[in-house]
């Protein structure tokens, strides 16, 4: 998903150093003043921020900010594609791309969980939108799952991969919503995150997820199967070509 921009009252800088094939992600710290508010619109939460940064110290902090961003996570396969994307990007731009917590929800759906763009500086970011994980989390925690906190982790770990395969390949429009680079980037984030996730590490999906892994299954790895498309489009389809409104 394409991003917008509003204010967070903290943020995590991710540098990437490309020397040769070796990537360096060096981590910085955070920055507790708020950020100015943002000429873009968005959808307002009603969770304070006490209760969204309680939230992120205490189930995203570790696997985010330590582990997915430095290439740290116990799984191999998507430390390597995140390498290789922020690798991308940082050819792509000349500047290390940028992680931000937003507190509110994004423009296009409260479902939005995260979403990549280019920021006022010209460099890639990628945005988490905090109240929309929260609620996620509400609803994995209640539901019938044994093993809900594994499918927390991998909802998280697919939402964050699937925001790096769109900064690392932008569409020309990063304020439209574009059902066409939805489906190349759900395409890439199947072949390289969901399925290591699913069939080497047996970890349970949430459902948007597991709609989308059983389409790609069934379409047997074919992005242009109908079967495929139809999955795509039954998420993005009403919302495909919908543009960011001005605030």
């Amino acid at each position: 998903m394409k991003k917008q921009k509003t204010k967070f009252p903290f943020r995590i800088i991710i540098l990437t150093i490309v020397m040769g094939a070796v990537v360096s992600i060096l981590f910085a710290t955070f920055d507790g003043r708020p950020k100015t508010a943002s000429s873009m619109a968005s959808i307002p939460t009603d969770y304070s921020d006490a209760d969204l940064h309680s939230f992120w110290d205490t189930h995203m902090k570790t696997l985010v900010a330590d582990q997915w961003s430095k290439a740290k996570l116990p799984y191999p396969e998507l430390n390597s594609r995140y390498t290789q994307l922020a690798t991308q990007v940082y050819q792509r731009y000349g500047k290390p791309f940028d992680v931000e917590l937003v507190t509110s929800y994004h423009w296009a759906s409260k479902r939005v969980g995260a979403a990549a763009g280019i920021n006022t500086n010209g460099a890639a970011d990628v945005s988490f939108f905090i109240s929309a994980f929260l609620d996620s989390y509400k609803e994995i925690q209640t539901s019938t799952v044994p093993e809900w906190p594994r499918m927390w982790e991998s909802h998280v770990l697919i939402i964050a991969m699937h925001e790096m395969e769109h900064a690392a390949y932008p569409s020309k429009d990063t304020k439209a919503i574009d059902a066409e680079e939805e489906s190349r980037a759900w395409t890439e984030t199947m072949r390289y995150t969901v399925v290591p996730l699913v069939e080497t590490y047996k970890m349970p999906l949430a459902p948007t997820e597991l709609k989308f892994y059983l389409a790609w299954k069934a379409s047997q790895g074919n992005a242009e199967s109908p079967i495929w498309k139809q999955s795509i489009m039954s998420s993005y389809g009403a919302i495909d070509g919908r543009k960011m409104p001005e605030k």
